[in-house]
């Protein structure tokens, strides 16, 4: 079904992320919220505009993105990697109930601490009847990792962190290498 149906969230309020919007302010750090369809930002200029332009994305802009009151799925903020990992280190260091977790090299997501790829993945095979053992999860990155784990089958890819590796029962070939059909290939389709 292609109806975007939502089936399930967990949601928090721009308010309770606000030390962490003033932060990326003061640091000039672009950042993102996320509603379940929607995608906000503050400043959309042309170098911002081209990053979105390649995920084919459309922001909507907002003068004061800590007064949107609507439910958020998400805080996204991204940058060089260096910078990144002080503001990982910086994050994880404040005071909050919220899950701080990184999502690639140069993101890092904030969410609802029951928001995660693993908590989705096993709420639908509940909805759906699907035992754990026939689930396979194929994932690259620490956010990734609940799922990977979670799955009857977790494959990591080759590009991924070490960490991520470790917590897998099995390798696939990385996103440049056509890992994920090769995965695919050999864990649904091989006689």
């Amino acid at each position: 079904s292609n109806d975007q149906s939502l089936l399930h969230q967990v949601t928090f309020r721009a308010e309770e992320i606000k030390p962490f919007i003033e932060y990326c302010r003061e640091q000039q750090v672009h950042f993102a919220l996320n509603s379940s369809f929607e995608l906000y930002v503050e400043v959309y200029d042309e170098a911002v505009k081209a990053i979105y332009d390649k995920f084919m994305l459309e922001p909507i802009v907002t003068k004061d993105a800590v007064k949107l009151d609507i439910a958020m799925v998400k805080l996204s903020a991204f940058s060089e990697q260096t910078k990144m990992d002080q503001i990982e280190a910086d994050w994880k260091a404040m005071e909050s109930p919220l899950s701080i977790i990184r999502s690639g090299h140069r993101f890092i997501d904030i969410m609802h601490a029951e928001a995660s790829k693993g908590h989705a993945l096993r709420r639908l095979a509940e909805d759906l009847g699907i035992e754990q053992a026939e689930i396979m999860a194929i994932g690259n990155y620490y956010n990734d990792s609940e799922m990977i784990v979670y799955a009857g089958l977790g494959i990591a890819m080759d590009n991924s962190p070490e960490p991520v590796k470790l917590q897998a029962n099995a390798m696939t070939s990385s996103n440049n290498e056509d890992g994920v059909y090769q995965a695919i290939m050999k864990y649904c389709f091989a006689e």
